[in-house]
């Protein structure tokens, strides 16, 4: 983006309204897309978000489909044409109803195919593959007694008890007859379709908790769709953080590398089975938590792809799951940028391979691209960052530091400055959350404002990641599990004196800041801001002027 005029200066509200997409699927003759968008603020009590329709490889060809005066999200396309999408909306009560709604994109009003009113959120849907159904999980209703209590304040929660446990229901699209396919008291945390649309594989936990341990058990269950009976159960001893995506022969899903531990790297699993579905023996996808992670699976009918974080590289590869006798599942990387990936859906068309992404880097917010396999760049969709085109953004350097006591082992990150600017600048240094997570080249590092805002303003902005992270595979990731609070406050002090030492920082001008994680690490810079030595033994000459600590632990 260039500037153009003297009016330069970015406003808090230039970023606040900026509309960011989100959830981008791409229809099955891979000719369209269909994603939604939603400004970062909100003009009053609930969140708006609509739906955006466009055209595979015709730039800037993205339109609103729907209004935006209510929160129309999660949009899918039926597997069976171009025509029909599905999404999870409010329509019903603003910022307080739940409901799927069809739509045809061709033209015509949104109608509610689960009940319009329903308070309780539908976490996931998705298609059979035949687009005869809809499975869905939400919780029930609340009955009228607990309405009662919670209007006049009786409701008083009582661990354990009247959990909103999500049930699995499954709705005839044509009849529109929703039922409850499986009773128990468990909670469904996620589910996928049968090829033949005949099954569905589910996982469950015991509770609707969040916060339970990584390496709590889960369960695999097979139920058939005609007579409700659960026909095969698989227990599996850690949390499944996505899939389950069933295949000819076999079923993959996301899990620690390290079943054991709690924040270990994603990898890969693949359980496979006979085809009378009476055995199973589950093998892992190794390759994708040694020295890169897995961060996402998506299906498209037949097709499989896998994100993978690999150092600063998002990438997104394609998987053969056609040799049930491996272990390791053969990949074809399709996209590998060191920029961010925010979603992505892929889908055939004539043979070939055609890809939606939503991508973001320092000069440019999240827009939606399409590219085929063999093109040589991606086409933009969207424009919605049109609105800033009058502001410059910055330009970025990788920058890493060797960690302590390690010989070959690094911490990454990047620089950001004004365009044209190559004195030492007055610094942000970013502390992302997590801690498994990792910070690569976007607009927005951390998912917050703060890059495009200071460097517009002349500041620059240090973007950290460290030991504990996600991208460098299992060993990388250990020390989140009973260190926090050592080796990455060690690489965040190495990468800012590396950045001192490279002469993008002035050390006389520095501030700290994060989120959770990257709270905690803020308060922890500034009550040792003291030292007068680096981890590594040399001597600390600078001091950390001001932190900014958000949602941290105290």
């Amino acid at each position: 983006m260039t500037a153009t005029s003297s009016d330069t200066v970015l406003k808090p509200s230039d970023l606040v309204d900026l509309i960011h997409p989100a959830h981008v699927r791409i229809s099955p003759s891979a000719s369209y897309v269909i994603y939604a968008g939603a400004p970062r603020g909100k003009k009053d009590e609930h969140t708006k978000s609509s739906l955006w329709l466009g055209e595979v490889a015709v730039e800037h060809s993205a339109r609103q489909l729907t209004s935006g005066t209510f929160n129309d999200q999660m949009p899918q396309w039926c597997p069976t044409d171009d025509k029909t999408i599905a999404f999870v909306s409010d329509r019903g009560e603003v910022g307080k109803a739940s409901a799927i709604h069809l739509m045809n994109v061709a033209g015509g009003e949104p109608y509610a195919v689960t009940p319009a009113n329903n308070k309780r959120g539908i976490g996931s849907f998705s298609w059979s593959p035949n687009g005869k159904f809809l499975a869905y999980a939400s919780a029930d209703e609340k009955t009228p007694e607990q309405e009662r209590k919670e209007k006049e304040k009786d409701d008083v929660e009582v661990h354990g008890e009247e959990l909103p446990y999500a049930r699995l229901r499954v709705l005839n699209v044509t009849t529109r007859e929703s039922r409850v396919l499986y009773t128990a008291n468990e909670h469904v945390s996620s589910f996928g379709w049968s090829p033949d649309s005949k099954q569905i594989v589910f996982v469950t936990i015991p509770i609707p908790d969040s916060d339970s341990p990584d390496n709590e058990p889960t369960h695999f269950k097979i139920i058939d769709l005609s007579g409700g009976e659960v026909v095969l159960t698989m227990e599996f001893p850690g949390r499944i953080n996505a899939g389950p995506i069933w295949g000819t022969s076999d079923i993959l899903f996301l899990a620690g590398a390290s079943i054991e531990r709690n924040g270990s790297s994603q990898a890969v699993y693949r359980a496979q089975f006979d085809d009378s579905a009476s055995s199973w023996s589950l093998c892992t996808e190794r390759c994708r938590g040694v020295d890169r992670c897995a961060a996402g699976l998506r299906q498209t009918g037949t097709l499989t792809t896998v994100k993978v974080e690999h150092n600063m590289l998002d990438k997104i590869e394609v998987l053969n799951r056609t040799n049930s006798s491996s272990d390791v599942l053969e990949a074809q990387t399709y996209w590998s940028q060191a920029q961010q990936l925010v979603d992505w859906d892929a889908a055939r068309s004539r043979e070939k391979i055609v890809c939606a992404m939503i991508l973001s880097d320092v000069s440019s917010p999240k827009e939606v691209y399409t590219k085929a396999i063999g093109a040589t760049k991606p086409t933009q969709i969207s424009n919605h960052g049109a609105v800033l085109s009058k502001h410059t953004f910055g330009a970025s350097t990788p920058i890493k530091a060797l960690c302590l006591g390690e010989k070959d082992v690094y911490a990454e990150g990047y620089y950001v400055r004004p365009p044209g600017v190559v004195k030492p600048l007055p610094t942000f240094v970013n502390i992302h959350g997590g801690p498994y997570m990792r910070q690569t080249i976007a607009f927005e590092a951390g998912g917050y404002g703060w890059t495009p805002y200071l460097v517009n303003a002349g500041y620059g902005i240090l973007v950290t990641n460290y030991r504990g992270n996600s991208s460098k595979g299992d060993e990388y990731t250990k020390p989140a599990d009973g260190q926090v609070g050592t080796v990455e406050y060690e690489d965040i002090l190495a990468l800012v004196q590396k950045g001192i030492d490279e002469g993008f920082i002035d050390p006389e001008y520095i501030v700290v800041g994060g989120w959770s994680q990257g709270g905690f690490l803020t308060y922890l810079s500034a009550v040792r801001n003291g030292a007068t030595e680096l981890p590594d033994g040399r001597k600390k000459t600078w001091r950390f002027k001001g932190a900014i600590a958000g949602a941290g632990v105290t």
